[in-house]
């Protein structure tokens, strides 16, 4: 994920957040702007530059995980995942 042009390694760090990550730890806030400390492996404190819907990793019947996503060149991985978002198609509708 490029969040913007700016968002390289050594720049500030910086993250998206999910809607659970929002409405657990900035209830009733906007958490555009706050920092948020992110322990998934590298220890860093990365302001929130945006927020996301929540996403179903595991089946739909399964509970919301909370979530960041963060710029790949701030946070590099061997592998990444892609989302897709789909609609519910009916027969005959």
């Amino acid at each position: 994920m490029l969040i913007s042009d700016h968002d390289i390694a050594g720049a500030l760090c910086v993250a998206v957040i999910n809607q659970t990550v929002a409405r657990h730890f900035f209830p009733n806030e906007d958490p555009i702007g706050k920092r948020i400390h992110v322990t998934n492996g590298l220890e860093t404190f990365r302001e929130i530059v945006g927020d996301a819907g929540d996403v179903k990793h595991y089946g739909l019947d399964r509970e919301i995980p909370l979530q960041t996503y963060e710029p790949c060149l701030q946070r590099p991985f061997s592998s990444m995942i892609v989302v897709l978002r789909g609609a519910k198609v009916f027969p005959g509708g």
